[in-house]
């Protein structure tokens, strides 16, 4: 971090990876003999009066400024196309403090296979092979690769993009058949397993498999407790003891002979011939 993060006047810079960031603002370039030349760039490349060969490759990280990139010829130096290389592969390039270019080159072309900036790329800077795609206000340039989707089970899959470049977010929608669930969903290329989060990934620089897989949802079925049954088993009493069986056989006989006795009385009293009824 800096007025320009790094400068490169003479020499090799490969970045891999890291936050390389200039804090300049406005983006200032002067022709100076001795020291630095740019401000207000996350890199500058600019060559030196001593015309020595300069070769920058960037391949990662994170860089920013008013402008991200930028190469210069400050000193007017002839035969700069032939001692200075500018490629940029891959990384994240961010605009800050106002600025609205990511990249800037005086005296190059092509020199772009991809990258996400945030903001447009000039076309002649870009590899002719390759395409820029904007997604939510990123520019990814790349290589198209396809995208293909297959489902097991009962349920619907699919992408929000049959293509895409490296660096892309790419959703994944799934939705089960009635009486099914997600099992599982792997997105794969050739040579490795793509990480999944909240059905999202990041598209990588080949073609990718995605596969949704759905299952039978398990039914549970619950037995209701039968409030008749267990309240009637309540009352049922327990086994009588000795005592209360002798009791009850006493009860029943005595209500059998307070029958008797008044069917006898009624018999007498009335002169009732129960025979003949």
């Amino acid at each position: 971090t800096g007025g320009t993060g790094i400068e490169m006047r003479s020499g090799d810079l490969i970045v891999n990876g890291g936050t390389i960031t200039g804090t300049y603002k406005p983006l200032k370039v002067d022709s100076n003999g001795n020291g630095t030349t740019t401000k207000g760039a996350g890199i500058a490349i600019a060559q030196h009066t001593t015309k020595k060969d300069i070769n920058v490759n960037i391949k990662g990280g994170t860089i920013e400024g008013l402008v991200p990139v930028h190469q210069s010829n400050p000193e007017k130096n002839a035969d700069i196309k032939d001692q200075v290389k500018l490629e940029i592969t891959d990384g994240t390039f961010n605009v800050i403090n106002e600025g609205t270019t990511a990249v800037y080159s005086e005296n190059f072309e092509g020199f772009i296979s991809g990258g996400a900036f945030s903001s447009d790329i000039p076309e002649n800077y870009i590899d002719k092979d390759l395409e820029e795609v904007i997604q939510d206000g990123v520019h990814y340039v790349g290589a198209k690769n396809k995208i293909t989707v297959e489902k097991d089970g009962e349920g619907e899959a699919k992408v929000d993009y049959e293509e895409a470049v490296e660096g892309q977010t790419i959703t994944i929608t799934a939705t089960p058949a009635e009486g099914y669930k997600v099992k599982s969903i792997e997105v794969t290329t050739s040579e490795a397993t793509i990480d999944v989060e909240d059905n999202k990934f990041t598209m990588p620089n080949d073609e990718v498999k995605v596969k949704v897989t759905f299952e039978k949802e398990e039914v549970k079925v619950e037995t209701p407790e039968d409030d008749t049954v267990s309240s009637e088993t309540e009352k049922l009493p327990e086994n009588p003891k000795t005592n209360d069986a002798i009791t009850m056989v006493i009860t029943v006989l005595g209500i059998s002979l307070i029958g008797v006795v008044s069917t006898l009385y009624m018999k007498k009293k009335y002169n009732i011939n129960l025979s003949k009824n």
